[in-house]
């Protein structure tokens, strides 16, 4: 599929903004969880679960949304 597919750039796109969603949650999701000021879990896997999710989802959004005419 050519780059310039514009499912390919949709998806792109998507993807770019599913992950900026991701940090935001994964930032939210820190600092709610965040007792005494500094988090105590996993911070590479909380990182990888809502920016990989973001960015997923994202795509995929991106992607359907165009094929709608």
């Amino acid at each position: 599929m050519p780059s310039d597919d514009p499912r390919t750039v949709a998806a792109k796109k998507g993807a770019k903004w599913g992950a900026v969603a991701g940090l935001a949650l994964a930032q939210i999701y820190i600092s709610h969880n965040s007792p005494l000021g500094f988090y105590t879990g996993s911070l590479p896997i909380v990182f990888l679960l809502c920016i990989g999710s973001g960015v997923a989802i994202g795509a995929a959004i991106g992607r359907w949304a165009a094929t709608i005419d």
